[in-house]
C-alpha cells in the first residue's frame, strides 16, 4: 500500500464470510446496547405523540448524532474495552461498567430539571434529566463530564 510507511508492518485480514457477528467487537458487544438506546427515543417520541417523522433523512441524522453523543460520554468508555474483551481481542476485563439504557431511561426522576417538563432522559455526560425540548429540539450534543 502507498500511504504505509516502508518501516511499518501492516497485515491486512480477511473477516471469513458469516462470521462477523462472532468477531467484530461492535457486533459481538455493543449494537444491541446501541439499538435499544435508539429504541428507548424512538418509544418516547411514539408514545407522547411527537410530531417527529424518524425515518426523514434530517431526523435520523439527528437521533443517530444525539445516541452517538450520548455513548461517547467518559461514563461508557469500559463498555466499549468490554465488547473487545468479549470477542478475544484483549485478554484484561475491564471494569465493570452501567449499561447506558439503564443510566439513562431508568424511572428515578421523571421531570426535566430545567423546566418540569416529562423526562425523556438522563444526560449521559451532565447528569441531567431532560425533556424532549432540552434534549432533542435544543440538540443537547454535551461534552460537559460529571462523574
Amino acid at each position: 500500500m502507498k500511504s504505509v510507511p516502508e518501516e511499518t508492518e501492516l497485515k491486512i485480514q480477511q473477516i471469513p464470510p458469516s462470521t462477523t457477528g462472532m468477531i467484530q467487537p461492535w457486533d459481538v458487544y455493543g449494537f444491541r446496547i446501541y439499538k435499544n438506546f435508539v429504541k428507548q427515543i424512538s418509544d418516547f417520541i411514539l408514545l407522547h405523540d411527537i410530531d417527529i417523522v424518524l425515518h426523514q433523512r434530517d431526523e435520523c441524522i439527528k437521533l443517530q448524532s444525539l445516541v452517538y453523543n450520548q455513548l461517547c460520554s467518559p461514563r461508557y468508555t469500559s463498555l466499549f474495552k468490554y465488547s473487545w474483551f468479549k470477542s478475544g481481542y484483549v485478554t484484561e476485563r475491564p471494569e465493570r461498567f452501567l449499561n447506558p439504557v439503564a443510566f439513562s431511561f431508568r424511572d428515578d426522576e421523571i421531570v426535566c430539571e430545567l423546566c418540569d417538563d416529562v423526562r425523556m432522559l438522563r444526560c449521559g455526560w451532565c447528569r441531567l434529566n431532560l425533556c424532549f425540548n432540552h434534549f432533542w429540539k435544543l440538540n443537547h450534543l454535551c461534552n460537559r463530564f460529571v462523574a
